[in-house]
């Protein structure tokens, strides 16, 4: 992908990446949901389904838990008419 003028964002890197039966997980820092804080996030991609789905590491090192961001559908979360695609719409857990 090539980019011609304007600001260039920051780039991202992954951290550790994992793939296995048409799953993908991916763990890279960045910010927050809320945009306040570094946070570490947890990426989850079933390709088979087509799904996609983000959860941030939160809370003290020693006491850490995984709470969801955001997801859903891949054909959703690219749309650009903003109609959900037929079937379920929620996230999975």
């Amino acid at each position: 992908m090539l980019q011609l003028g304007g600001p260039t964002s920051p780039a991202v890197h992954a951290d550790m990446i994992v793939q296995k039966d048409g799953y993908t997980m991916l763990t890279m820092k960045g910010r927050s949901a809320g945009g306040k804080k570094d946070a570490e996030t947890l990426i989850l991609l079933d390709s088979g389904e087509g799904w996609l789905l983000a959860y941030e590491f939160v809370g003290p090192a020693t006491k850490r838990r995984i709470e969801p961001v955001d997801g859903g559908p891949l054909a959703y979360l690219f749309e650009r008419g903003g109609q959900p695609p037929a079937g379920p719409s929620s996230p999975r857990p």
